[in-house]
């Protein structure tokens, strides 16, 4: 077989007009999340102090930051080491521009342009469920049902009973908090003096430095299977697909990764809650985890599938694999090329290929499908 020499791959920078489509999705996901996503009231109201399902859902949610810090770190390192086997005018320009998209998402989680999922959640509630578990803290009384005496007739029920903009009483597990979040991102902190909040806080600020550290590499990882020689020759190409593969299943790997850190996150506040009224709140967490995957889902397919189409189209018809100079291997009968083909074309490969790049490509959305449906 030919040897491959990555330094001989050149790279065309108008490739990089491609960032835009992944820009462009994440984008959309966060505006949509920004100006529909926040929760009206009512919301739920914490009412349980049970200490083994908080030091559970604390657990899990450790375990998934691990698991994303490791496999993002991991992610990022595979990419500077994959660059760097390319000649300096390849490699140079990628990992520039990686440093600088890396640096516009730091300063704008730093300036506080990214919200958390806690609040788009809502932190009352949150900071409601972790204030049952400070010390000497007290869970709400039971609330008493309002009077059944009717009113008189044609008469408004008493304003006590019901909620601005409602025609009913206030549920009796949901608690009406005031005016409702305002429906974008606001830089003011809920319960700041709560330990188990700050905690939360903190390790979701570090998972948007992780992610926006992150994302840059595995876009621009992509993108740079498309370097390729003048003429590439069947083993430049397979070089590149592998590469191409691994970069998918990474990409899958550590999103999903995510995706399992942030309902962790989520979930972790709902020990507070009686039975109907968290299994209200996990639906709530379900949903926007579901939303995400599928944010995800369209974010890698938004520079996979065009760099697949366009690294395909290159290597359609490469030259056969001859050292320059010398003649072309004599050509074996028709028969022994057909059963060749055959064999290079199985269709039981093919399909697995398949099935395993739509499994990757789809495995954030399966992962927030099937969120609601089995927990951590």
């Amino acid at each position: 077989m030919a040897m491959v020499d990555p330094k001989s791959f050149r790279f065309s920078m108008a490739t990089l007009a491609w960032l835009a489509a992944p820009v462009l999705v994440l984008g959309l996901g966060s505006n949509l999340l920004g100006r529909f996503g926040y929760p009206l009231d009512h919301l739920a109201e914490a009412s349980v102090q049970n200490g083994h399902l908080e030091a559970a859902g604390r657990l899990r949610m450790l375990a998934t930051w691990l698991l994303l810090t490791v496999t993002s770190a991991g992610c990022t390192l595979y990419f500077l080491w994959s660059v760097r086997r390319f000649a300096r005018h390849v490699a140079g320009p990628v990992v520039i521009v990686y440093a600088g998209l890396a640096a516009i998402g730091v300063v704008s989680v730093a300036m506080g342009g990214v919200p958390g999922g806690q609040r788009i959640v809502d932190e009352r509630v949150i900071c409601a469920a972790f204030a049952l578990m400070e010390p000497g803290a007290q869970p709400p009384a039971a609330r008493t049902p309002p009077p059944t005496t009717p009113p008189a007739a044609g008469a408004p029920a008493p304003a006590a009973t019901r909620p601005p903009g409602s025609g009913g009483d206030v549920p009796p597990t949901l608690k009406l908090y005031g005016p409702p979040r305002p429906t974008g991102y606001d830089r003011t902190v809920a319960c700041p003096d709560n330990e188990s909040s700050r905690l939360l806080r903190a390790l979701n600020e570090f998972q948007k430095y992780l992610l926006v550290l992150l994302i840059p590499a595995l876009v621009l990882g992509t993108l740079s299977c498309l370097a390729l020689p003048a003429i590439p020759s069947p083993a430049d190409c397979r070089f590149q697909v592998r590469r191409l593969n691994v970069h998918l299943y990474l990409t899958a790997t550590v999103l999903v990764a995510g995706l399992l850190f942030l309902s962790a996150l989520l979930h972790w506040p709902a020990f507070a809650f009686d039975k109907a009224t968290a299994a209200s709140y996990n639906v709530h967490v379900d949903a926007y985890i579901l939303f995400w995957g599928i944010t995800y889902t369209l974010f890698i397919a938004s520079y996979y599938v065009p760099v697949a189409v366009l690294l395909t189209k290159r290597c359609e018809a490469p030259p056969p694999e001859h050292p320059p100079g010398k003649a072309p291997p004599v050509k074996a009968p028709p028969a022994a090329r057909a059963q060749k083909d055959e064999a290079a074309g199985d269709p039981a490969g093919e399909l697995t290929g398949l099935l395993k790049t739509l499994a990757a490509l789809f495995a954030p959305a399966i992962a927030g499908l099937l969120g609601g449906i089995i927990h951590l």
